[in-house]
């Protein structure tokens, strides 16, 4: 799923749904993949997540808060983030999404949502 298309920024939500936790079954494991076809560094990437109360979240830490220049030769730089959802209700999940970063010394705020997760 896409959470973000904008100024040559992508980030996907990949659900790991064959992965959940042995300890827990109510949590989901998803991967937070973020590229750049920028033709400048993107500096000071970073994501926050929101989700209804019965549910919640966790980000593990960012692989890097940066990406390079897109160079077409080299296949573009990433960011992976791993986030694990708790869901013990089993309800629809919704996912509030703000992301910021700088290309140029300006800081851009994107705000996404998904509003039905295809898993429980």
């Amino acid at each position: 799923m896409t959470v973000l298309d904008n100024n040559n920024i992508k980030t996907f939500l990949i659900v790991a749904s064959d992965i959940r936790g042995e300890a827990n079954k109510n949590v989901i494991v998803t991967i937070l993949s973020t590229i750049s076809t920028n033709t400048v560094a993107v500096q000071d990437f970073s994501i926050q997540v929101a989700v209804p109360k019965a549910m919640r979240v966790k980000l593990q830490p960012a692989s890097s808060n940066q990406l390079s220049a897109f160079n077409p030769i080299l296949p573009p730089s990433s960011i992976s983030q791993i986030m694990l959802i708790a869901n013990p209700s089993k309800e629809n999940i919704r996912l509030r999404f703000k992301l910021s970063y700088q290309i140029n010394g300006q800081t851009h705020v994107e705000n996404s949502s998904i509003n039905n997760l295809p898993i429980r």
